[in-house]
């Protein structure tokens, strides 16, 4: 791959497991795009709770493990599910912050980002998960963004977003399950989301649950000051006659613009942001990565 900005990533399983020909086939690609890859240790310990891939620390020791190799300049995430939140009062944030290294994955993954952006440690990076990579391939979009941030392109097109609320934005994003991000609020692990475009998504949530997360953003504070709120993709999430009329209602909430439609979620195809770029949305709902 020309360009490629990599050379070596460490892959991770700070939440839930999989099994070891997942692990094979993703690093695989991995390795197709020019990039080596280490397993950490203990991503197939098996032996901490049934919906985790180790003990916590384990999955803490393997985390700070990858960033004390020097060799080591990328994180990827095998996949989400549960269990990341637990690890964010263990992480080494100055040896974090000391690396910068970029983190890549999403859905339960957000809960080390939100913690990151907070610490300010680290790249936060939403793209698809190593697990998934064989499958995300197949996406002709979703390897041409992922592709173009393995090679460092910013300034990129995300694509049309439909307006569910007029306005502009260019700021820095914050791409998040919604979910998971409720499950951070009140922690130290919440990052100041003012003057930020929030990215959000989920799966298998009903659209009354949905609701009842962002109620309870809204009266955290965390919505007031937003530069925009951006709904992703929220599969198996109901009927979309449920899902439109909640993303209204929460567009004449807001005083920010809103749009919907952005391609990220669990399915794909889904875009690759990097959360330390800022993506500009202008009054169309074309919505891009924008250089340094």
């Amino acid at each position: 791959m020309d360009g490629l900005k990599y050379k070596k990533a460490a892959i991770i399983a700070p939440a839930g497991k999989l099994a070891s020909d997942h692990i094979e086939t993703g690093c695989k690609v991995i390795n197709e795009f020019g990039i080596e890859t280490v397993v950490m240790p203990n991503v197939l310990s098996d032996d901490g709770l049934p919906w985790h891939s180790a003990t916590l620390h384990n999955r803490v020791t393997d985390l700070h493990t990858a960033l004390n190799n020097p060799s080591v300049d990328l994180l990827w995430c095998i996949r989400g599910g549960v269990g990341s939140g637990a690890l964010l009062p263990y992480i080494n944030w100055d040896l974090m912050r000391k690396r910068n290294l970029p983190l890549v994955g999403y859905s339960d993954i957000t809960a080390l980002h939100l913690g990151m952006l907070a610490k300010e440690a680290g790249i936060p990076i939403v793209a698809p998960m190593a697990g998934k990579l064989p499958e995300a391939i197949k996406s002709e979009y979703t390897l041409s963004s992922l592709c173009a941030l393995l090679c460092d392109q910013a300034n990129k097109n995300i694509g049309k977003l439909n307006i569910l609320k007029q306005g502009k934005a260019e700021a820095f994003p914050v791409l998040a399950n919604l979910t998971v991000m409720c499950s951070i609020c009140g922690t130290v692990f919440m990052p100041d989301l003012n003057g930020k475009v929030l990215i959000i998504e989920d799966i298998n949530e009903p659209a009354y649950r949905l609701d009842r997360c962002l109620v309870q953003l809204q009266q955290c504070g965390l919505l007031d000051n937003l530069a925009g709120l951006v709904f992703g993709m929220f599969n198996h999430c109901g009927k979309q006659k449920d899902l439109d009329p909640l993303q209204e209602y929460w567009a004449n909430e807001l005083s920010c613009p809103v749009w919907s439609k952005f391609p990220f979620g669990h399915e794909f195809p889904i875009a690759s942001v990097r959360m330390d770029k800022k993506v500009r949305i202008d009054s169309y709902g074309t919505a891009s990565v924008q250089p340094d």
